[in-house]
């Protein structure tokens, strides 16, 4: 197999991988770089937050199950975007290099599947959000219990019909761009990926405003149990403005001229694309009085043993200094 006959790979449509330079080079590492170090602590932050809303008192709750599945695939899509990106950047990996594509082919098939799952599982909680306010009989139906978790089944069957609608899909990932292409070895647009980004804006957002005119409806009639349920679909709320916001950006930052940006314009999409996932757990964390307090814990626990460390260092240095004043003095403990 030579270069030519891999998909994107003679300099024509995408990149040039045949005069890649010491820059090209120098500009990959320090953009896989950033990208680590941001998908590492943000996985951290929101490996955290998977392990509170994911357990007992929050799990009880319809809304927190499908909450869970969302923040395990802001999880999986920021080790996809960030954490493999930032490798791949810094080791330039690309699918140009026979030894990699069949790889880095497949790979990509993965991460646009990883980003679909999650499309569909935002559409599943809002749907859930606006039936538990508008008709809460069929949000009982629909996800009581373990019902939730069915639904799993229906975010993979999603993802799998939306890859295989494109039978000639050919993703990568460009490390001298920072960034993932979903194009067609046809050439031809790839209308499915760009029906899910705004299928996925428009759907949520109209979900929401019908779940604000809702949730207004019930007025007086609050219960406990409503309460928590206006909590956590505010939240949910709050989550989709953001994905809004970063689907737009991500849309429409190629099409605007950055004038000395323009050559950072792949890692801005990358950048707006993780905001999403990076940016639920911050959200959680805020707004989430169980989540917030388990992480105020969490911090004063690292206080406590820093402070117990640092004790113990005092310690042993007034102990040593005893014992070299004693030493001077010829008498021992």
């Amino acid at each position: 197999m030579n270069l030519s006959s891999i998909p994107f790979c003679d300099g024509s449509l995408i990149s040039n991988y045949n005069v890649i330079t010491p820059a090209d080079d120098k500009k990959a590492f320090y953009i896989g770089v950033f990208y680590l170090i941001w998908g590492v602590s943000s996985f951290l932050l929101s490996s955290f937050v998977f392990s509170v809303i994911s357990k007992p008192p929050l799990i009880q709750y319809s809304c927190y199950k499908l909450m869970t599945i969302n923040c395990f695939l802001d999880l999986v899509n920021m080790t996809n975007g960030l954490i493999i990106s930032g490798i791949l950047s810094i080791f330039h990996v690309n699918h140009c290099n026979q030894q990699y594509t069949v790889f880095m082919n497949v790979m990509g098939v993965y991460v646009m599947a990883s980003w679909a799952c999650y499309t569909a599982a935002a559409e599943v909680l809002a749907i859930n959000r606006v039936l538990e306010f508008a008709k809460p009989s069929w949000s009982q139906f629909l996800f009581q219990g373990h019902r939730s978790w069915l639904w799993i089944a229906y975010i993979f069957l999603y993802s799998l019909i939306l890859n295989l609608l494109v039978l000639d899909a050919f993703y990568f990932y460009n490390p001298y761009l920072g960034m993932w292409f979903n194009r067609r070895t046809s050439q031809a647009m790839n209308y499915m990926h760009v029906i899910n980004n705004f299928s996925k804006f428009g759907f949520i957002s109209i979900s929401y405003v019908l779940m604000i005119f809702f949730m207004y409806r019930m007025g007086n009639t609050v219960t406990n149990v409503s309460r928590i349920q206006i909590k956590a679909s505010i939240q949910a709320m709050v989550i989709a403005i953001l994905a809004a916001g970063t689907t737009l950006g991500y849309l429409v930052a190629p099409y605007i001229p950055l004038g000395y940006l323009d050559q950072y314009t792949g890692v801005i999409g990358e950048i707006l694309w993780q905001s999403l996932h990076t940016g639920t757990s911050i959200i959680y964390i805020v707004m989430n009085q169980t989540v917030r307090e388990r992480f105020l814990d969490l911090l004063r626990g690292f206080r406590g043993v820093s402070t117990r460390t640092n004790d113990v260092q005092l310690f042993s240095k007034i102990r040593s200094n005893s014992k070299s004043q004693a030493a001077v003095s010829g008498v021992f403990p």
